[in-house]
């Protein structure tokens, strides 16, 4: 059965379980520091993402949460040569390990 899940607030566990990705588009103007950035960003510019989740094998006997996470928007900047306004394509494609102690981590 298929759970309707959150990007707020996602439990990595149940996430990656249920094996189903979140496709979903965010308007800039939502995020903060990113749209600080923009130069004449309209009201409908957005970031379209993707992130999904899986289990692997780990070093210990538990698998371990990997979250593959992916963005692409174009982002209006300022030009250092002309000082106009340029689209600038920015685009992410990462993958992160959740554990259960910072010690694991390091």
């Amino acid at each position: 059965m298929s759970k309707s899940h959150q990007a707020s607030r996602l439990n990595m566990q149940a996430f990656a379980n249920e094996g189903v990705p979140l496709i979903e588009t965010t308007l800039l103007q939502d995020m903060e520091r990113l749209a600080q950035e923009a130069q004449g960003l309209q009201p409908d510019s957005s970031v379209s993402w993707r992130a999904s989740a899986e289990m692997r094998p780990g070093s210990g006997a538990e698998e371990d949460v990997w979250l593959h996470f992916q963005a692409k928007t174009s982002l209006p900047l300022t030009c250092q040569r002309c000082m106009g306004t340029v689209a600038a394509p920015l685009e992410v494609d990462q993958r992160y390990r959740f554990v259960a102690t910072e010690e694991i981590a390091m």
